[in-house]
């Protein structure tokens, strides 16, 4: 497999899960790892001596590296608001993160930026959303790039970057090479869907996440992985995708 390949960690799954992923990771030889959690989770790992005490030398006694963040559900204090006290916020929150990212020796932060349709009470419209969110993301972006990370955009839900073009527009506007896409192949029988954001937004895409289910048997990650590789070789025809598959797993 000729692609950088990472293996989600969940801060808020049960850990059996996390053992279950590990166990993934030997299996398709992987040895970075993307530790995912909400902002509450992220931020109370690097402001806790378990952080230092406990995170870190795990990550080193297993051989394995940090390479990236990944904010799960969305940003709690969405960078829509037209409300400048919490935009502002909402920034300084993920800034935070970054530069936990940095020191764990990451370079890349995930997020999904907002959800328009929800909690502002007609305060702002779908357009002047699209504007605060990039008004936002560049704030966010000038610090990163200051930093070295890379923050990668997901597609959104509650009718918020739910379109490639969205997407696309919202990266245009924050004209930055470090800014990128983060999207996932959902479930690994679902070819077409994430084929056809993959083959619209790329090159933007610096990450796709391979959905693998490893208690299931009708497919093994690893065979999973190498259909995602199959499918990226047909959009790419020969030009190489530079970006990162992440193996993800949903948990109960």
């Amino acid at each position: 497999m000729p692609y950088d390949l990472l293996t989600q960690i969940r801060l808020d799954a049960p850990a059996r899960h996390a053992a279950t992923m590990l166990a993934v990771a030997r299996d398709c030889n992987c040895t970075k790892l993307e530790i995912a959690g909400s902002e509450t989770d992220l931020l109370e790992m690097k402001n806790s001596q378990a952080y230092s005490t406990h995170v870190v030398p795990r990550i080193a006694d297993n051989n394995l590296s940090c390479n990236a963040l990944s904010i799960e559900y969305f940003v709690e204090s969405h960078l829509a608001d037209p409300d400048h006290a919490k935009c502002k916020a909402a920034c300084e929150r993920i800034i935070d993160i970054m530069e936990l990212a940095t020191e764990l020796g990451a370079d890349r932060v995930s997020i999904a930026p907002a959800v328009v349709a929800a909690g502002f009470d007609n305060r702002v419209n779908y357009q002047d959303g699209l504007n605060h969110t990039a008004q936002a993301m560049k704030q966010i972006i000038r610090r990163a790039e200051h930093l070295g990370v890379y923050v990668c955009l997901k597609a959104s839900s509650a009718g918020f970057l739910t379109s490639p073009p969205e997407l696309r527009e919202l990266i245009a506007t924050i004209n930055s090479h470090a800014a990128g896409v983060d999207i996932n192949t959902m479930r690994s029988s679902d070819q077409a869907c994430w084929q056809d954001w993959f083959e619209t937004l790329e090159p933007l895409v610096r990450v796709l996440g391979v959905i693998v289910e490893p208690e299931k048997r009708d497919l093994s990650p690893l065979e999973v992985l190498n259909n995602v590789g199959t499918g990226i070789d047909k959009i790419c025809c020969g030009t190489p995708y530079e970006g990162s598959l992440v193996l993800r797993s949903r948990f109960a």
